[in-house]
């Protein structure tokens, strides 16, 4: 994910929070009437679409994010809170409203689920005045149900090409041209620097900037090449002649536009590629992943450079525009319309090639092949890889584990889109190891998990079942594996009521645990917790005691002071005491779990809201009735909050 940038404050400026994934861009230039348009169409309607005009329906690199940019620096003493979430898909605005929480305090120390995250967002968002909230590259607007405040107190400004959803209309729509022609040629002045030029640069400068049809992109990029190459305009407007008869005439005017980007676009790359050999090689693997945040690493796993040229390369590619160095040095962003073109120019097999290499760059990020690890910077490029995959019909065994990997990473911050990608796995796995293979049991695992967490319980019981008959055959009887899917079944019939069949499973579990993990292993400590559950639920709650302690010390000797699972346990023991009547222990352990999910969950969690509901439970029966009232009433505002806005 980009850095979050804190631009320089004046003293006019009233801005408390501030998340705009974007550095200031220096040369950006002209667009006052469409800023001031904005300005007070916002003040007016609250909520208004930015679009490029309608005589360009699909094309990007017309300037939307940089003139919504500007519109957030240059008014942003107007707001207390300015924000930015990008709506490409389901995964950059979940990130983007997962990092917006952090930013205005809602999302607690543990990482929250995106709809945890988007939930507390939105209930900020109708509690609060005085903010802007900007959702750039919206595609489809439905996307955004429920991100948007059904009675916003801000203003919110939607940046794509977008149509009304049968659910939610766009709002009041201005609409964004080519640049005017005086503009154009000023931003070319000030892209390369050169002012008070002669009379016959100051004409060649026009006529570069109507050759290139006042496109933004290819503007840019033909500032670039200047600025980089310091030959003059008239020589530029000459070589870019050539170049465009080297090419098919265009036809209608939205093709002459693709034709304007295109050309300024392949001299860059044959001046780049002259100086850089592997300028190509690094553009079209580029092109198959995220636009934003590209590692630099993947450019060497893929095969583009070697490790002591990638600095070398990745300026190469910067000083010609071809490519935007990111706020974190490890990364880069590549224009959308940039990787349309790199692809447009390559033939069917090129673009299996390249989208073969792409995906086994990706294959290091993946969660399964890299630990267990997916960091939000890197989830966008897995779910590209893994649509990739299914995109070419790839069945190689990287493949399968990016897709799989991308599945894991979206189903533990809660995208609905998860059991789908599970599919897609658990199909590629079926093709990779037959039906009868510990990877597959695994990845049958994954997708009951997925399925049992939106309730269809009969589904992920077929799915559990085929994973525990799979490992039973093939691996020992006390393998970990074996304890993993006898505690999921468990937590099915739990989940059901089913509490002696549950039992069963869990002590299963927890019988293989106690042989096969260390004593410390946070694992054992589920199991532990989830037989006690059961025994409590059937009165056993001596026994859930005993278990419970068990289950306390492995935690407190496993996990960080403040982790979420120690409130877990500290929360069960609490209640088992509590129905022991033992109210003078439970209390203490019930106030050290609410201070953990305090700082850990977001504010109306719904696990937090249990804490208050249980120790004021607690407080009540100790005789501590005004204590208890506060803590009620904070619980009964924290529940009405949640469920207005999950």
């Amino acid at each position: 994910m980009p850095l979050m940038l804190e631009p320089k404050r004046s003293a006019a400026s009233a801005t408390e929070a501030w998340y705009v994934p974007h550095p200031p861009n220096p040369f950006f230039t002209g667009r006052a009437k469409i800023l001031s348009d904005l300005r007070e169409m916002l003040a007016q309607h609250r909520s208004v679409l930015l679009t490029q005009a309608r005589a360009l329906p699909s094309l990007g690199g017309i300037g939307k994010t940089q003139t919504a940019l500007a519109y957030a620096l240059r008014f942003r003493k107007d707001y207390q809170t300015v924000l930015w979430a990008r709506a490409r898909s389901d995964v950059t605005l979940g990130l983007d409203m997962t990092a917006i929480a952090r930013v205005l305090g809602l999302a607690g120390t543990a990482d929250p689920r995106w709809d945890e995250a988007t939930a507390s967002v939105k209930a900020w968002l109708e509690d609060h005045t005085d903010w802007l909230l900007i959702f750039d590259d919206v595609g489809a607007i439905e996307l955004l149900a429920s991100c948007l405040p059904e009675k916003p107190k801000g203003q919110v400004l939607l940046v794509g090409r977008v149509q009304g959803g049968r659910r939610l209309e766009p709002g009041p729509v201005v609409e964004l041209p080519v640049m005017p022609a005086e503009e154009a040629v000023h931003f070319l002045f000030k892209r390369t620097a050169r002012w008070g030029v002669e009379r016959m640069e100051r004409e060649a400068a026009a006529g570069l900037a109507q050759a290139l049809l006042y496109v933004p992109m290819a503007l840019e990029l033909a500032g670039a090449y200047l600025a980089a190459t310091r030959i003059s305009f008239r020589e530029s407007l000459k070589l870019l002649r050539e170049e465009s008869d080297r090419s098919p005439r265009a036809g209608a005017p939205l093709e002459g536009i693709l034709k304007a980007v295109q050309t300024t676009w392949a001299l860059n790359v044959r001046v780049a590629e002259a100086a850089q050999p592997a300028v190509l090689d690094a553009l079209r693997l580029s092109a198959f992943l995220h636009h934003e945040g590209i590692p630099v690493a993947l450019l060497e796993k893929g095969g583009s450079a070697e490790q002591g040229s990638l600095e070398s390369l990745l300026d190469s590619l910067s000083h010609y525009g071809l490519i935007r160095r990111d706020l974190d040095p490890q990364t880069f962003s590549m224009p959308p319309l940039i990787q349309d073109l790199i692809k447009q120019h390559l033939d069917e097999d090129a673009r299996r090639l390249w989208a073969e290499r792409a995906v086994r760059a990706a294959h290091g990020l993946s969660p399964e092949a890299a630990g267990n690890r997916a960091a939000s910077e890197v989830l966008p490029h897995l779910r590209a890889a893994s649509d990739l995959v299914t995109d070419w019909n790839f069945e190689f065994l990287e493949a399968a584990q990016v897709v799989r990997g991308c599945g894991l990473a979206l189903a533990r911050n809660g995208a609905s889109t998860a059991e789908a990608v599970l599919k897609a796995a658990l199909t590629l796995y079926e093709k990779q190891f037959g039906s009868n293979h510990p990877a597959l049991a695994a990845c049958l695992h994954d997708l009951g998990g997925a399925v049992m967490d939106r309730g269809a319980y009969p589904d992920a019981k077929v799915l559990f079942e085929r994973a525990l008959i799979i490992a039973s055959q093939i691996l020992p009887r006390d393998h970990p594996d074996v304890a993993t899917y006898l505690h999921s079944l468990g937590r099915l019939q739990h989940g059901q009521g089913r509490y002696v069949e549950a039992e069963r499973l869990y002590r299963q579990a927890l019988s293989i645990r106690e042989k096969a993990l260390s004593p410390e292993d946070p694992d054992l400590a589920a199991s532990l917790n989830s037989v006690a559950a059961v025994c409590h639920e059937q009165r056993r709650d001596a026994e859930a005691e005993s278990l419970l302690r068990r289950c306390l010390l492995i935690v407190k000797r496993a996990l960080p002071a403040g982790h979420p699972d120690l409130a877990v346990c500290l929360h069960n023991l609490a209640a088992v005491l509590h129905s022991l009547k033992r109210h003078a222990e439970a209390e203490p352990l019930y106030k050290d779990a609410l201070g953990i999910r305090e700082e850990a969950l977001p504010p109306a969690h719904p696990a937090l809201v249990a804490s208050l509901e249980h120790y004021a439970q607690a407080l009540r029966r100790l005789g501590r009735r005004r204590d208890a009232t506060i803590h009620e009433n904070r619980a009964r505002a924290l529940k009405a909050r949640w469920h207005d806005h999950a």
